[in-house]
């Protein structure tokens, strides 16, 4: 993804704000930044997906209006007037409303599921959302648009009844299961709208079943040539789009919204996400004994609001985010410096187990992070444990998890430990903290861009001052003001203080 920033040009006045009237048609040609820039008077942030140039993230730098009426009246205004920009064709029947979400305070979420345009076939996991305060500004929006839907034809080649029994020959094949234990719901007309994969027109074919290793799988037939594009477990795509970190609830940065990977069970949602290598977010606690730890899953009945086990939310809604990416980069290596792509963290499909508000006394009274096995034994699962800071004491220390890097650092203390044999002390504990933040570095800059920004400090979205805990580009200052290289190398401790909670150095 590219971050892209701009400066404010042409500042106009709120009625053409409202009306969109005093700029000429979109023009394809122009960056959308400077127009955003250049309609609304505040700069905005553009991510857009580099292998397409599709934009997926609008942020204005403060709330802004950017129309008259209700939320649903503006977003479809603004998403019509940039039509150009955004890959959209103005066609009436291209976005459908869902019903908007409001919550208590009026701030008001609004959702538009696309459709080939010109007809009712609707394409697959593509959405255009908006979020808007409860003054009626908008603070981001995340279009969905796809810019090669113009080639998708909506007539399909094969029949219903064929595509029908293609996707069941399939998932008896993947699933290790027979056909006829595969009850179908028949098949719809649907486009393909996955990212980073052409838009196709495919039959789509729900099963409801729990056969073999499957449970209730999806299969897509391409329509024209009849072959299977994909099998997906139906009980994977849960998102929770409107998940809300840390910075959201204590900070005031109301664009701190995210997206998060979920599972469902009956009329409960809890944070574990899907796939073979899953991430697993509990949080920490005590037995009755008040010192052996006990770990709780994180669950919630309303998507978008997850409970916290103290007054520090949206901890949970972080550390769950920042795993997930974490794996996808893992999962994408860096072929360029020879690191090979990994399936979880073990490079066995292990899960990830993230534990929140570990604000115990072996983590530094929260004051800290850290990788350990279960139990002391190396199991393939991963153990990664984060506190709260001390922020709440005027600290100067946010919740670890709520910084990407620092999740990165301690997922790359568990990928160490099982492709190397470095003893975690003196300088092989240092070599093996250097591993992890340089892989924080990287993967920070992947996920989130930067431009000509090069980010060497570690931490510093979890620091009250901004600081971060190291500065690998001045490695004795560690972004803290002190100044001595026996600062950077704390982890020249006896082998075994990474399982009590010292892993993070400081």
């Amino acid at each position: 993804m590219r971050l892209s920033r701009l400066v404010v040009l042409i500042p106009l006045s709120s009625a053409c704000v409202t009306a969109y009237g005093c700029s000429p048609a979109p023009d394809p040609s122009n960056d959308i930044s400077s127009r955003l820039a250049e309609d609304t008077g505040v700069e905005w942030a553009v991510r857009t997906d580099e292998t397409n140039n599709e934009v997926r993230f609008l942020s204005p730098e403060k709330p802004v209006r950017i129309g008259e009426g209700t939320p649903e009246e503006m977003a479809r205004a603004f998403f019509d007037h940039y039509r150009a920009q955004l890959h959209g064709t103005g066609a009436p029947d291209e976005l459908r409303a869902m019903d908007p979400v409001v919550e208590d305070d009026g701030t008001t979420h609004v959702r538009f599921e696309h459709y080939l345009p010109g007809t009712n076939i609707p394409v697959l996991a593509s959405a255009s959302t908006a979020h808007f305060t409860g003054q009626g500004e908008v603070y981001y929006l995340q279009p969905g648009f796809r810019a090669d839907l113009a080639h998708v034809s909506s007539k399909s080649a094969i029949t219903e009844a064929d595509a029908i029994e293609r996707a069941v020959e399939r998932a008896s094949a993947e699933c290790d299961a027979p056909g006829d234990s595969f009850e179908t719901r028949g098949a719809e007309l649907a486009v393909r709208g996955a990212e980073r994969l052409p838009a196709l027109l495919v039959w789509r074919v729900p099963m409801r079943a729990q056969a073999g290793s499957c449970t209730a799988p999806e299969v897509l037939v391409d329509a024209t040539t009849g072959e299977v594009a994909s099998l997906e477990e139906t009980a994977q795509p849960l998102w929770d789009t409107n998940a809300k970190g840390f910075h959201f609830h204590h900070r005031g940065a109301k664009s701190d919204v995210k997206g998060i990977d979920v599972t469902k069970s009956g009329a409960t949602y809890s944070l574990q996400s899907t796939g073979f290598s899953k991430v697993i977010t509990r949080s920490y606690g005590t037995k009755a004994d008040g010192k052996t730890p006990s770990y709780k899953d994180i669950t919630t009945t309303t998507l978008g609001s997850w409970p916290s086990t103290n007054d520090v939310r949206g901890t949970e809604v972080d550390a769950h985010y920042h795993a997930m990416h974490a794996l996808e980069f893992w999962k994408k290596g860096l072929p360029s410096v020879g690191l090979p792509a990994r399936h979880g963290l073990d490079g066995r499909y292990g899960n990830t187990i993230l534990i929140v508000h570990d604000n115990s006394k072996a983590n530094s009274k929260g004051n800290n992070a850290y990788c350990a096995p279960s139990d002391g034994r190396f199991f393939k699962d991963a153990y990664l444990h984060f506190g709260d800071g001390d922020f709440r004491a005027r600290g100067r220390f946010l919740p670890f998890a709520a910084a990407y890097d620092v999740v990165v650092h301690e997922t790359a203390h568990a990928v160490t430990r099982h492709t190397s044999k470095l003893v975690y002390a003196f300088e092989s504990g240092a070599l093996n903290e250097s591993f992890s933040d340089v892989m924080a570095a990287a993967a920070e800059r992947a996920l989130e861009g930067g431009g000509d920004a090069k980010n060497f400090l570690i931490g510093e979205r979890m620091t009250t001052d901004g600081k971060g805990l190291r500065n690998m580009a001045d490695p004795p200052s560690r972004g803290s003001g002190k100044d001595s290289v026996e600062d950077m190398l704390p982890c020249a401790v006896p082998s075994g203080a990474e399982e009590d909670g010292n892993d993070f150095c400081h």
